[in-house]
């Protein structure tokens, strides 16, 4: 749930104090594999990379907060997800169904 709609949620309930709710900010990990391998997002290569690391991994959040497993992935991929575990990235925020740029320090 992001801040925005459990902003809204808190607006419209009963409730009269807000709710105190830790939240974490995600890179889409497909968009992430993408930018680092150079590809679109839904070729084949970056499917069955995602595919892969979401079953190897139990989803996205494990991935990102470091309970990863890595095997078999690119050298390039895993220094990517590790900076962006880090804060080591820019986002730049996207509109309606363009989710934005990701970018690092030593790519563009």
């Amino acid at each position: 749930m992001t801040k925005g709609l459990i902003s809204q949620v808190y607006k419209l309930s009963d409730q009269k104090t807000p709710i105190n709710q830790k939240f974490q900010y995600i890179v889409p990990l497909l968009h992430s594999i993408a930018k680092i391998l150079g590809d679109t997002e839904y070729s084949k290569i970056n499917l069955t990379i995602y595919n892969t690391l979401i079953s190897n991994n139990r989803g996205e959040f494990n991935i990102w907060e470091g309970n990863s497993n890595f095997e078999g992935l690119p050298e390039n991929l895993i220094y990517a997800i590790t900076n962006i575990r880090t804060g080591n990235y820019l986002y730049m925020p996207g509109y309606e169904v363009n989710y934005g740029k990701l970018r690092f320090n030593s790519m563009n």
